[in-house]
């Protein structure tokens, strides 16, 4: 018997097959008619098998093909061939190298990084040295950078997130601040001063004259600038964020520069030496950063377990190219910075900070005259007690005003040259003379009993004011001072129980022989405008022929002493000095009026 060879192949799928199941109509599956499978050598000629067995070659590779060939279509005759599903694209993403995320620096490294950290906060805190005219102000910054430093460093030990970290910052400021900054007071007033200065000095640093360290609770400005500055500083370098760290570290010198004056304390030279600090810090992130790279392409522990040998030989040459970078950028950091030494122009004569866009709130015509008080003084309050001196000095007055201005209605005090008041706030530890006096000083007080007027009684030559008693604070912040005419108001006013203590210098009133000899200075006064005529008339009529200065001004003197006297309570005479009331005084046959006149 001749043997037979069967060939069992699957049927071609077209569009409208079924998955699974029976086959349709007029097709037949392999399974009931295995006879349309098989083909027998003796059943047919050499063609015929030839060209059946190309039919199914076909329609096998059309089946898991993508094409569907011309022969194919042909043979199945019911409709496409469903096509193998193709592979999905390649994502660029593949090609991309892994982003890595920063690590955190070696314990060595960090050190060396925070040393860094502070090098470049010591010269962020040079600008805070004139805002307070003492070293106070950059003490604050250190004792605020210690504190913040060392604040980070635990919450990232424990490995604290944003929100408990920054409750530990804050809880770290009210608790120490009051211990070292010697502004605030002690106990829990010196809490309370803290927690209100965290909000109001940064107002108050810009509203009131420098140096700041004359007012109480400013060195709070300097103490957080430092705390908050070194704290996140520290904490974005122990994540390995050195430049977020350098840009943070900027803004504690802006903040002594926006908060400060005209004043600046070698700007050109310490302004390239914090720019070199930062790209110093820089410079070691980068390098840092290289270095892990390098170590993670290499492999370095997929070398120590093949051969020992190989791995230090990497190690070393890793070491040397590490040295070699560090050296360069050593170099640049040099060069840049000789150059920026040799190249930079000069810092410029002003500068614009944040306090010239502040005025003071202080507007002086909210206030009565100073001289329309005489008629009270004289008349109401004649025989009352208005105030206590104590340790007056010998022959010395007591001033209210110096009155420099005059509009025809009333003499006021006088404004500087760009029409604004002179007057500033003042502390308790604010020098209140132009120039810095010598000799013998001694303290003075005054405590108000029947007094309740705004403008704040002085000595001559009064050096300092502080205020005490139960409207302490009030007083404290609304003092106003003009240096030129030695003038203070207190815009709270005062009232009894206040106690001013003066530090004053004795005046000593100069010889007879030795005013002779004096010239008149020089002194620019507010304007003085719709005097009436009959004044000037009468002025010129009293000095006569007299050159001397002097001699004028005691003729003058003497004429207004031998006039009369008249408060209007036993004769006529109206109160008052506007310019009709001084004309009708002059015009007359004699000169009646009191001291406001």
């Amino acid at each position: 018997m001749t043997p037979t060879t069967t060939l069992t192949t699957a049927s071609p799928r077209t569009a409208g097959s079924p998955i699974s199941g029976a086959s349709p109509a007029g097709v037949s599956s392999p399974a009931e008619a295995p006879s349309q499978a098989t083909a027998a050598p003796s059943g047919g000629s050499g063609e015929s098998a030839s060209s059946w067995s190309t039919a199914t070659s076909s329609r096998t590779r059309s089946l898991y093909s993508n094409e569907t060939t011309r022969q194919a279509r042909s043979i199945t005759g019911a409709g496409p061939l469903l096509s193998r599903p193709s592979r999905p694209a390649l994502s660029a993403r593949r090609f991309l190298p892994p982003r890595r995320g920063a690590k955190p620096p070696t314990p060595a490294v960090a050190i060396l990084e925070l040393v860094l950290m502070a090098g470049i906060l010591a010269i962020g805190a040079v600008p805070f040295l004139p805002v307070f005219a003492s070293v106070v102000g950059c003490l604050a910054v250190g004792y605020g950078a210690l504190i913040g430093a060392l604040t980070s460093l635990i919450c990232s030990r424990l490995r604290l997130s944003v929100l408990p970290s920054m409750a530990a910052l804050a809880l770290a400021h009210v608790l120490v601040a009051p211990w070292l900054l010697t502004d605030v007071g002690s106990g829990t007033a010196a809490i309370k001063t803290v927690l209100g200065s965290t909000i109001t000095v940064w107002r108050d640093a810009l509203t009131v004259p420098m140096p700041l360290s004359s007012f109480s609770g400013m060195t709070v400005l300097p103490w957080m600038s430092g705390l908050v500055v070194s704290a996140l500083a520290t904490r974005l370098i122990l994540a390995g964020r050195e430049v977020l760290a350098g840009l943070t570290l900027v803004c504690l010198p802006a903040v002594g520069i926006g908060w400060g004056g005209q004043e600046a304390v070698r700007p050109t030279m310490l302004g390239i030496l914090f720019v070199v600090g930062i790209l110093a810090l820089w410079t070691c992130g980068s390098l840092r950063q290289r270095r892990s790279h390098v170590v993670e392409a290499l492999d370095l522990s997929s070398f120590a377990t093949t051969s020992g040998a190989t791995s230090a030989r990497s190690t070393g040459d890793l070491g040397r190219v590490a040295l070699r970078g560090a050296v360069i950028a050593a170099v640049l950091l040099l060069v840049t910075s000789l150059a920026a030494m040799v190249l930079t122009p000069a810092a410029p004569a002003s500068r614009t900070v944040v306090r010239d866009l502040f005025q003071p709130p202080l507007d002086v015509t909210e206030y009565a005259s100073p001289l329309s008080l005489v008629r009270t003084l004289e008349t109401d309050k004649a025989h009352t007690r208005l105030m206590k001196p104590t340790n007056l000095p010998s022959g010395g007055r007591i001033r209210i005003a110096a009155l420099d201005s005059y509009d025809g209605l009333s003499a006021h005090i006088g404004q500087n040259e760009n029409g604004q008041s002179r007057f500033e706030r003042i502390g308790d530890k604010t020098q209140l003379t132009a120039n810095r006096l010598d000799g013998r000083k001694q303290t003075s007080s005054l405590t108000i009993e029947d007094y309740s007027f705004p403008w704040v009684p002085t000595m001559p030559e009064t050096i300092r004011i502080e205020s005490s008693g139960p409207r302490q604070s009030a007083l404290r912040e609304g003092m106003y001072y003009d240096k030129f005419s030695s003038t203070g108001i207190a815009t709270s006013g005062l009232a009894s129980g206040d106690v001013l203590t003066e530090r004053v210098a004795p005046y000593t009133a100069p010889s007879e022989a030795a005013l002779n000899k004096a010239a008149l200075a020089q002194t620019s006064l507010g304007p003085i405008e719709q005097v009436p005529p009959s004044v000037t008339s009468l002025a010129k009529e009293i000095v006569g022929a007299e050159s001397n200065p002097i001699a004028q001004i005691r003729a003058l003197q003497q004429r207004l002493r031998t006039s009369y006297y008249s408060d209007g309570t036993k004769s006529p005479s109206q109160p008052g000095h506007g310019a009709a009331r001084i004309a009708s005084m002059v015009e007359a046959d004699s000169l009646i009026g009191d001291d406001e006149q």
